[in-house]
């Protein structure tokens, strides 16, 4: 039985499990997302974002978004601020600017604070649209749990 950690995080109302690439190998991740996302018989989510390191010397990190039902999505704000906080959160990142690769470009997030432990960032051009307008905070939903694959994931 194969244990998968994950950590689900929600920006902006939507909810966004996100994976280290290195767990996911060998996973068909459209029929892997449609089965973790489903909201009564899997976790629950608004779709999945898988990180790693990027090969791309222009980026940092390269995230890629799965929808719930298995298509990738060119890109998603919500699900790659979740990302972002989530290599805050375990310090795969610490600098106040990260540029993250995704499927539509290189995206520049910037760190706004580390009130809660573990980081609220933002896209570059939207700093002073958005979050300086809607001062919601990005929270964790349930910390890290682990994902067993064939069975249910229960968080406390």
């Amino acid at each position: 039985m194969n244990r998968i950690k994950f950590c689900k995080l929600h920006g902006f109302g939507n909810d966004y499990i996100v994976f280290e690439a290195d767990d996911l190998k060998n996973i068909s991740l459209n029929q892997f997302a449609q089965n973790v996302c489903h909201r009564n018989t899997g976790i629950g989510g608004d779709g999945i974002a898988v990180l790693e390191k990027s090969e791309n010397k222009s980026a940092d990190y390269a995230c890629r978004i799965i929808n719930p039902d298995g298509s990738e999505a060119g890109f998603s704000g919500n699900g790659t601020r979740c990302a972002v906080a989530y290599l805050y959160y375990k310090n795969l990142w610490s600098n106040e600017s990260l540029r993250l690769e995704t499927k539509s470009g290189i995206k520049t997030y910037e760190l706004l604070d580390d009130k809660y432990g573990y980081g609220r960032a933002a896209e570059r051009r939207e700093i002073n649209h958005w979050w300086n307008r809607n001062c919601e905070r990005m929270e964790k939903f349930s910390g890290e749990q682990e994902l067993t694959t064939n069975k249910c994931a229960f968080f406390n």
